[in-house]
């Protein structure tokens, strides 16, 4: 499920963008006729270089204009034209850091749209730092994150493209406008506005210098809401339509115990091995609450290989006294059968062929043998 953190975020920036924009142009514009008023009604004020100084502090960095027509044209023309190009840098902002925030969700909603065969490096000092394997997974995120960060608007777009299916063309937005967006951005950043002849060429635009009028500036936003909506409900879609490994190959249990005497494997950074995998309790615990007869109720999901093993710590533990269990089960046990009966929905198995299919299920969801013929009977359901 998508917290859409990167959607309201952007949305966020462009309010307060927008308001500063109109809250700006209607004090600009009451300006504009008390100056016009005073040049209509103060002689001095009109024909004498007589300058505006913030708050009447008469320094250089205070300055506003150095006489009343310089002043008159700044309310009515100027400060509007350079606040539009600060707008378009802090949109185009927005934009970008709402690509970085989709992809970390992206992530954190399906890990099985990062897989592949891509190699990544990690520094050993960055792996065995870690105190859990969520700060292994923002190390690979952030990497990812960090090539959308260092790239420009085209290979991002081929990115979301490639990697998750979402075209950015289709999204019925001028995709030329967006793009010029982008490089002019790049110009007011780098080059202060000017343009150059490969800018002018490719967009069909002669300007020597940026600019952006008052219509212009809302017909940016709108575009830019645009192609946000578009992205943020398609990667809602992606996540949702993807099946995570999670609702299939992980199992989660519960187990209410009293505590007698404290044991080492239920320390959060406590570490065990199971097979080949090095596992720490605090990445299979889901929740561990104490409850008001003094009893824990600790929630764990994991592949089925690590809640067999915990298990046995569990119970191993109540041999000894250590605990003692009050009650356990398995969570959405019926959903999780239901969902591996799903995978093999149309396949027929002839009675010959049961037991061997019984073992290659056990074997691959690390299902028992009464919970395998279960999902047989799922199956001849569906």
């Amino acid at each position: 499920m998508m917290t859409r953190h990167g959607y309201r975020r952007f949305n966020k920036e462009v309010e307060i963008l927008l308001s500063l924009y109109n809250g700006a142009l209607v004090a600009f514009r009451e300006q504009q006729e008390i100056v016009q008023d005073k040049i209509n009604n103060d002689r001095k004020f009109k024909y004498g270089e007589v300058a505006t100084y913030l708050d009447e502090k008469e320094e250089e960095k205070y300055l506003i204009a150095s006489n009343a027509f310089i002043l008159l044209n700044k309310y009515k023309n100027s400060f509007g034209k350079e606040m539009r190009k600060l707008l378009l840098i802090r949109f185009i902002s927005a934009l970008e850091v709402f690509f970085v925030d989709t992809v970390k969700e992206l992530f954190l909603g399906n890990k099985e749209l990062f897989e592949g065969e891509q190699f990544l490096e990690i520094k050993y000092r960055e792996i065995l730092a870690a105190k859990s394997i969520t700060e292994i997974w923002t190390v690979i995120i952030n990497k990812e994150a960090r090539k959308i960060q260092n790239q420009g608007f085209i290979d991002c777009m081929k990115f979301y493209k490639k990697k998750f299916g979402i075209d950015f063309k289709n999204s019925g937005v001028n995709f030329e406008k967006i793009e010029k967006y982008h490089v002019m951005r790049h110009l007011l950043v780098h080059r202060l506005g000017q343009t150059d002849k490969k800018y002018r060429t490719k967009f069909r635009d002669n300007r020597k210098l940026i600019t952006i009028s008052h219509d212009e500036i809302y017909e940016i936003i709108e575009n830019l809401r645009s192609l946000v909506e578009y992205v943020n409900d398609s990667a809602v879609l992606v996540v949702n339509n993807v099946r995570r490994k999670d609702d299939i190959f992980q199992v989660a249990c519960k187990y209410s115990f009293k505590l007698i005497k404290a044991v080492d494997f239920l320390k959060p950074n406590h570490t065990f091995y199971v097979g080949d995998d090095i596992v720490k309790v605090k990445d299979i615990i889901i929740s561990n609450e104490q409850k008001n007869n003094d009893s824990i109720e600790l929630i764990f999901k994991a592949t089925p290989d690590i809640v067999k093993s915990f298990r046995k710590k569990l119970r191993g533990a109540n041999k000894k006294g250590d605990i003692v269990i009050l009650s356990k089960s398995e969570l959405n046990k019926s959903k999780r059968l239901q969902e591996i009966s799903n995978r093999y929905k149309g396949r027929v198995i002839s009675e010959d062929d049961i037991s061997k299919f019984i073992s290659e299920i056990r074997e691959k969801f690390g299902l028992s043998n009464s919970e395998a013929k279960k999902v047989i009977g799922l199956m001849k359901k569906n």
